[in-house]
């Protein structure tokens, strides 16, 4: 329809009309007829109650490929537009579109909205990018100007409400000709420059995206979000590149389901800057390289499919190359998403998922499911879109959402295995540590018997000459003591090997109950009776309650006196003197049921409850051992069909537990051995032997004239004799039984050599050491230390603690006997350098604390010279010493006593003062001290071999 025929027969404005409109309204139209050729589109007229108009009939199209021509140009008329065009052409890009159309409004109207088209559900069928409307009036001016589209920054766009839809709003004045211009360009060369654009009125609302389908988008989004960061979170603590890569992987597939709904998401987060918006989306396609990364970590491809790895590392590289080339290349090309050569590298991972999935590993058989997972989706999902089903977009979420869950629990079940290795790798560990213990503590419970056994028989041996020890009839002398103390020993050395054996047979199922008929009450008394007489020497209280029960029963003897042997030694070692030890027991419906109770120190629940473990020690309680005892008693009455229980409280004391089959009819026949010959044995071991010896009561004597002191602390009574037998021939011995005992002992006593045991109760070896180097008052003192631990390692921690030497158990009689006379000789060189006061002038360093301890001293003494009354104790006063410390101290550092250091001190003051004519004898002798100037001549002469006044 032309421009006339419009007029001629418009509803309101044809001759058939009944009322005329004003002329202002009929010379609009004749300029409209006149502004445009006869072969001009139709002019749309606009009223007020419109809803919605198509302008494609409207409108007439001008293609500017450069993009450079102006609105000014087009309104002047050099450029021809065309009536036939097609609104889903494409053109080459970046093609610009100029759309022109003529308006005509009949009533006036104060918001229309020049918009991309929707649906008949009022959805965006052809997004547009960027879109610059303008209104031109009768006159050729632009009297109006809007932009909109995906591409324009939010704060420029005219509505800036309208995200993904191009709108722009414009006012019409009634009975008023316009002519609208629009210019479109597309910078996706995938989508069609949509020249599709509709009128709306405001009150008919705004084509919006497509939402149906937002949550189904929106759920898997949040999941790869929360997923990810988790996962990089314990990546953090478990520290496996497999959570790293993974979490990487999702939260860049999370950017993919950000940016699929451009009005929020990724638009919203770049709404200034849209240009960003493509490139940030396609940065997605990193999900590829990284998931690669996340394989390669995962199941370890190098190492499990070394024939796979070099084609496997050329993929990764191929990924990463794609997916920079598609970021960076959006970054002036916007949503040039063309995939190809995403489709290739996804292709190219293919066939490695083949053999991954088919191989003996659960992880690879995982990272190929996930990955078939991902595959599947993405090309079910764009067949089912090409096809034009609106279901592609579930089989696409459900692909993607099984690529989640199925690495997610990949992960959850490495993690699982991860921790179950590391608590195994950590019950190992402790194993180990408890071994370590033990195999320490086992060669310290033999070398200390073994220093027992060899000691007395080298000192037995070193007093027949060398020559008479190379006839094989030469009786060598051996004192009674030494041969009991030597059995002893051996015996205690049998007794552990004997428990060391039990075990292993044990483990190796090779022990085996051989069960005799016999009272076991009568049994069990006759055992207990061998320790009363180490309960008397002990001053130990042992209690006995037994049930009056005589028929016979049937049990292995030598199983059950190991049991109570070890409960009662135990018991017995750990009870204090003045103590209580009890033994009740009682047979009943086929069990015999023991419990030993002692008044010791007790111990907490923990400890209880690890006690029979095998190389358990418990901590804290005075007292060390091989760790098997108790080990083996658990074992053992296991073997004989029973158990056993602990109650233990710290300050109370501990109470065993155990019952065993006493009756034929408990035992599985498999398990019972033939019956050794003869009758129960009523035969045992010494008990006397076996245990560990009583501290004899010492008198401490002071020393003689000149001896020297050497303190000796073991916390093994037989052992601490044996080394005072060694020394105390030439030097004054002062025994400690541990530790604790040996630091008081040293500061009270000040001996001239400390030789002590390292493994002790509650304060070693290595903590005495420190605590005397450290305290000014026995820093002096030198110290040997005497261990079983033998290796450099131990050696050096001794050493570092300020120990002056070390010797290892079983050590030579000789070489110790040779290092303490060395190490006191050396001592005694060493009060050369100090028994001269001269050397301690002010300008002297005191490296050491026995130099900072003379120092000290003298300058005590300088500062009360003149004093004639000054005295020892108050000295030791000032220096916080008693006064027999200080003589110690002294007298170990310089072979003087304090009077001596006092009276020399002031005799080499006066002769300083003398020689610098500093003042008259008499005068001298009042500064030192001296009331008697005779007394000081003679004083002074006997020291230095002239009198004062030659000086």
């Amino acid at each position: 329809m032309t421009l006339v025929s419009a007029i001629l027969f418009s509803p309101r404005m044809g001759i058939f009309s009944a009322r005329m409109k004003s002329y202002h309204y009929i010379w609009s139209c004749l300029l409209l007829w006149a502004t445009h050729s006869l072969s001009a589109v139709d002019t749309l007229y606009v009223n007020q109650p419109f809803s919605r108009i198509d302008l494609d009939g409207y409108m007439s199209l001008f293609i500017d490929p450069s993009g450079d021509r102006t609105i000014e140009e087009l309104v002047s008329g050099q450029w021809d537009f065309t009536d036939t065009f097609s609104t889903n052409q494409q053109g080459r890009f970046p093609t610009t579109y100029w759309l022109k159309a003529s308006i005509l409004a009949r009533d006036a109207i104060d918001t229309i909205w020049v918009a991309s088209p929707g649906d008949k559900n009022n959805f965006i069928t052809q997004p547009v990018d960027k879109m610059d409307v303008f209104l031109v009036n009768r006159h050729g001016t632009v009297i109006e100007h809007g932009r909109s589209g995906y591409f324009v920054p939010k704060s420029k766009k005219a509505f800036p409400y309208a995200t993904f839809a191009a709108v722009v709003p414009l006012t019409l004045e009634r009975d008023t000709a316009y002519v609208l211009y629009v210019r479109i360009q597309n910078l996706d060369t995938h989508h069609s420059p949509g020249l599709a654009l509709e009128l709306r009125n405001d009150n008919t609302g705004l084509p919006t995206p497509d939402h149906r389908n937002r949550a189904l988008v929106l759920g898997p989004w949040g999941m790869f979000v929360i997923i990810g960061l988790y996962v990089l979170v314990l990546f953090v603590f478990v520290k496996d590149k497999a959570f790293l890569y993974f979490g990487i992987c999702c939260l860049f597939y999370s950017i993919d389901l950000f940016g699929i709904y451009p009005d929020g998401g990724l638009f919203e987060l770049f709404s200034e800057y849209p240009q960003y918006i493509s490139a940030v989306w396609h940065s997605h396609f990193f999900v590829i390289p990284f998931m690669l990364l996340f394989g390669k970590a995962y199941v370890e491809i190098p190492g499990k499919f070394p024939r796979w790895s070099s084609y496997y590392k050329m993929v990764i590289m191929v990924a990463f190359a794609v997916a920079t080339y598609y970021t960076i290349r959006n970054l002036w090309l916007p949503y040039t998403n063309r995939q190809p050569l995403v489709t290739i590298t996804i292709l190219m991972i293919l066939p490695l998922s083949i053999p991954l999935l088919r191989s003996k590993w659960i992880s690879a058989r995982i990272f190929a499911a996930g990955f078939l997972s991902f595959f599947l989706g993405n090309m079910l999902g764009v067949i089912l879109f090409r096809m034009g089903y609106d279901e592609y977009l579930w089989v696409w979420v459900v692909g993607q959402l099984g690529l989640l869950v199925i690495y997610a629990m990949g992960l959850g079940y490495r993690l699982m295995q991860s921790q179950k290795a590391k608590a195994e790798a950590e019950q190992i560990r402790q194993l180990n540590e408890l071994k370590t213990r033990f195999f320490t503590n086992i060669s310290h419970e033999f070398r200390t018997p073994l220093s027992l056994i060899l000691g007395p028989l080298q000192k037995s041996m070193d007093q027949v000459p060398q020559t008479d020890l190379e006839d094989a009839k030469t009786i060598i002398p051996l004192e009674s003591r030494n041969a009991r103390v030597m059995k002893r020993n051996a015996e205690r050395l049998r007794e552990l090997i004997d428990q060391i054996l039990d075990l292993a047979k044990i483990d190796q199922a090779r022990m085996h109950v051989h069960l005799q008929k016999g009272p076991v009450i009568q049994f069990i008394k006759a055992r207990i009776a061998e320790f009363e007489h180490l309960a008397h020497q002990k001053e130990i209280h042992l209690v006995t309650w037994m049930s009056d029960e005589k028929a016979d029963t049937w049990f292995d003897p030598d199983k059950v006196e190991k049991i109570l042997f070890n409960l009662l030694s135990n018991a017995m070692k750990f009870t204090p003197r003045h103590g209580e030890v009890r033994v009740e027991a009682a047979v009943k419906d086929g069990y015999l049921r023991v419990q030993v109770s002692d008044s010791g120190p007790g111990m907490g629940s923990g400890e209880a409850a690890q006690m029979f473990d095998r190389f358990f020690q418990a901590n804290g309680h005075g007292l060390n051992g091989s760790g098997i005892g108790l080990a083996l008693v658990k074992e053992l009455v296991q073997l004989h069909q029973g158990h056993l229980s602990v109650q233990s409280q710290e300050g109370v004391g501990t109470s065993i537990s155990w019952t065993i089959a006493i009756d034929r009819k408990l035992f599985p026949q498999e398990i019972i051995a033939q019956p050794k010959a003869g009758r129960i044995s009523d035969h045992s071991p010494v008990i006397a032997d076996l245990m560990e010896p009583v501290y004899a009561e010492q008198t401490i004597d002071p020393p003689l004239e000149n001896e020297s002191i050497v303190l000796v602390v073991e916390d093994h009574p037989e052992l601490l004799e044996f080394i005072a037998s060694i020394l105390s021939s030439q030097h004054h011995v002062i025994r400690a039984k541990d530790g604790k005992e040996g630091i008081r002992f040293a500061r009270d006593h000040m001996p001239d050599l400390v030789i002590s045991d390292v493994m002790m109760p509650e304060v070693s070896g290595y903590q005495l050491c420190d605590a005397l180097k450290n305290d000014e008052k026995t820093s002096h003192i030198p110290i040997i230390l005497l261990t079983a631990k033998g290796s450099r390692a131990d050696h050096m921690e001794g050493l570092g603690a300020g120990a002056d030497d070390y010797l290892t158990k079983p050590f030579d009689v000789g070489q110790l006997v040779l290092k303490v006379d060395n190490i006191i000789a050396t001592r005694q060189r060493l009060r050369e350098k100090y028994k001269d006061v001269s050397w301690l002038t002010d300008d002297i360093k005191a490296d050491s604390l026995d130099d900072r301890f003379l120092k000290e001293v003298r300058n005590l003494i300088d500062q009360n010279f003149s004093n004639e009354y000054y005295s020892v104790e108050e000295l030791a006063g000032e220096m916080g010493y008693s006064r027999s410390q200080l003589f110690r101290k002294l007298k170990t550092l310089t072979g003087k006593s304090p009077l001596e250091w006092i009276r020399l001190t002031r005799l080499h003051h006066a002769k300083a003062l003398l020689e610098n004519k500093a003042a008259t004898v008499s005068e001298v002798a009042y500064q030192v001290g001296y009331s008697n100037v005779s007394h000081f001549s003679k004083s002074f002469k006997k020291e230095f071999g002239i009198s004062p006044g030659q000086i």
